[in-house]
């Protein structure tokens, strides 16, 4: 063996075992689709010659007769079908209306809860950053819950004596 490079000068056996198997299969397809032909023209030959009796139709062809309507009777079909046609859109738009509404009530609902949250949230932002920046001071106002505001309650303030009585 040597070197396939060499232009063809001396070659293995395997490549010609490799070409001879893939001609082999291209000899083997050309005769499948030589069958596959021959059938096909056979198959013609066989409608051309007459063999329609397979083909025959198995029911009887019946010639309608036209209708002759008089406007009246033009009318109440128009009308019919009008008027399905407009139960039908009144049908579909209850069922819209039924699915629209409750989805725009959910959807409003969720909206308006959402703001909630948003002012919730820049408020208890806004307490963080004023607790982070306060110095730290046993005096402090300390806020127990973040509804309180801390402008609106002070306890080192004194509260009015409500006992003493006014003259």
């Amino acid at each position: 063996m040597s070197d396939t490079n060499n232009h063809g000068e001396e070659i293995s056996a395997n490549p010609y075992a490799t070409l001879a198997r893939h001609q082999f299969r291209l000899e083997s397809l050309g005769d499948k689709l030589q069958k596959i032909e021959n059938t096909i023209t056979t198959r013609k030959d066989k409608w051309r010659r007459g063999d329609e009796a397979m083909w025959e139709p198995k029911f009887t062809l019946t010639q309608l007769v036209p209708e002759i309507y008089t406007k009246d009777k033009i009318n109440d079909m128009l009308y019919g079908v009008c008027g399905a046609q407009e139960k039908n859109e009144d049908d579909l738009q209850m069922k819209l209306d039924g699915v629209y509404y409750p989805l725009n009530d959910s959807i409003s609902w969720l909206s308006t809860c959402m703001e909630e949250m948003r002012q919730d949230i820049a408020r208890i932002q806004t307490q963080c950053a004023a607790e982070a920046t306060a110095p730290a001071s046993i005096d402090r106002n300390l806020s127990t819950s973040i509804d309180d505001e801390p402008s609106h309650s002070n306890p080192m303030k004194s509260q009015p004596d409500f006992h003493q009585s006014r003259d």
